[in-house]
């Protein structure tokens, strides 16, 4: 188990100009995976038993030159695509896109800002100061486990004044520039869809639909690689039978013969087709309906499904009008495996317990986020390292829990082999990510012989 880790690791060597660097990265991704507590950086120095001196060494890989975010994450990319396994629909793979939010207390971290959130959750406050990380992910496994293993991070609000300074490409809709969440997160599939440079189809909540989502896949097609998208609407949306041009309208088109979408729910009732279908994890028996209209926030066709099960009624839209309604279906259904990743990335990995802040950032208040545009050039600059630290944390934590998804996947039998807990239900021959990572970890605090011949050993 920790040779195959560590074989992994070391196709990263490639993405550091140092070997320095590249033997703390190892040393803080394994630490991810084995560590007994989410204490920030200090958790790797006790749990790998390295010496303490070397912890600003280590906290200072974050802050490096020695590499890029931007390589690891194509690397890790292409790892993924070689040892993983992805199911298709249409020739098509899956990603699911979401976002996360995260509370944080610190008033100098960059990026932070007030965050509203929606739960039904009492213990989860609506109002908060915090980070709102956007991840994209892939659906991997076989008929007898699926998982979505996550491919890449990164904070997309309050990030206006921040993403030029780090470099990074803005998002373009029409030919003008337009960073919102929902762009962000649709640059962010463009991207991932680009590196794996595979047809793939985007799968979001009804929190990211919007025709600048739609526009900017259907951009990103005309470059010669596909990504469509799938998301859920909303009950106001409106469809619209015919299309006109006219150069008078700043559109340029005209709609007419308007259809309230979920009114078909009951004027179409008879219509509608019965099937049964395997979600999420049994089989369920749902009617649909499907019919092909005009989007006016998109100015193309969409197919809409509108979805029938369990007593709820949904709506489905799809970009691809050659798709059929039960693939559009099933393709929904596993978008809820990244909230399942969401879980194993806080409880399991402890991705977000990060402290990365600097005196250079302005102190952030209630309700309003200072701005950095008339600040010193060198307080920018710091601002920005710790902005990226935290991204860094973050995706490096989606990497430690990608390697545990590899290894459920990839090598089952070995896991159970050398899993010396005890469970008292085993619901699938896969194990989970908590059984791998405790598999790891007893092979690491009580097999270190073997594990000293590993990369993470001589590192």
């Amino acid at each position: 188990m920790l040779s195959e880790i560590s074989d992994i690791l070391g196709e990263f060597r490639k993405c550091f100009s140092r070997t320095a660097s590249f033997n703390y990265f190892v040393l803080i991704v394994f630490g991810l995976i084995v560590r007994y507590d989410f204490h920030g950086v200090t958790s790797f120095i006790r749990c790998l038993g390295v010496w303490p001196d070397y912890y600003e060494s280590v906290l200072a890989l974050f802050r490096s030159n020695s590499f890029r975010l931007e390589n690891i994450n194509r690397c890790w990319i292409h790892i993924v695509k070689k040892y993983a396994c992805f199911p298709t629909i249409n020739g098509c793979w899956l990603f699911v896109g979401d976002g996360v939010k995260v509370p944080k207390e610190g008033r100098r971290m960059p990026g932070a800002k007030e965050l509203h959130q929606e739960s039904e959750n009492s213990s989860k406050p609506n109002r908060f100061l915090g980070h709102h990380f956007g991840v994209i992910g892939i659906i991997a496994g076989n008929a007898r486990k699926m998982l979505c293993i996550p491919l890449m991070a990164e904070v997309q609000e309050g990030v206006k004044e921040l993403r030029p300074l780090q470099g990074k490409t803005p998002p373009v809709v029409d030919g003008k520039e337009k960073v919102t969440v929902v762009t962000l997160m649709a640059l962010l599939g463009c991207k991932a869809a680009l590196y794996l440079n595979h047809p793939s189809m985007l799968i979001l909540d009804a929190g990211y639909v919007s025709g600048e989502i739609f526009k900017m896949a259907m951009q990103f097609c005309k470059s010669g690689k596909y990504l469509g998208i799938i998301t859920r609407g909303k009950k106001t949306f409106v469809g619209f039978e015919e299309r006109h041009v006219n150069n008078k309208k700043k559109s340029g088109f005209i709609f007419r013969r308007s259809i309230k979408l979920f009114d078909l729910f009951v004027t179409r009732a008879k219509d509608f087709t019965t099937v049964t279908l395997p979600m999420y994890g049994k089989d369920t028996t749902v009617s649909y309906l499907c019919v092909d209209l005009y989007w006016k926030e998109f100015g193309e066709k969409i197919r809409f499904v509108l979805v029938r099960f369990s007593n709820k009624d949904i709506l489905l839209m799809c970009s691809n009008l050659t798709w059929l309604p039960v693939d559009i279906i099933t393709a929904y259904s596993y978008r809820f495996k990244i909230e399942v990743s969401f879980k194993n990335l806080k409880h399991q990995i402890g991705s977000f317990c990060y402290r990365f802040w600097t005196s250079a950032m302005p102190k952030l208040k209630k309700h309003y986020v200072p701005s950095i545009v008339s600040l010193p050039t060198k307080s920018k600059a710091r601002i920005v390292q710790a902005f990226t630290a935290m991204e860094i944390f973050v995706n490096l934590s989606c990497i430690a829990l990608g390697l545990l998804q590899i290894m459920a996947l990839a090598k089952p039998a070995a896991v159970w082999s050398q899993y010396s807990g005890w469970l008292r239900t085993v619901r699938s021959d896969i194990p989970s990510e908590e059984t791998v990572r405790r598999t790891v970890q007893h092979s690491f605090f009580f097999e270190f012989e073997s594990f000293r011949e590993t990369l993470v050993g001589m590192s």
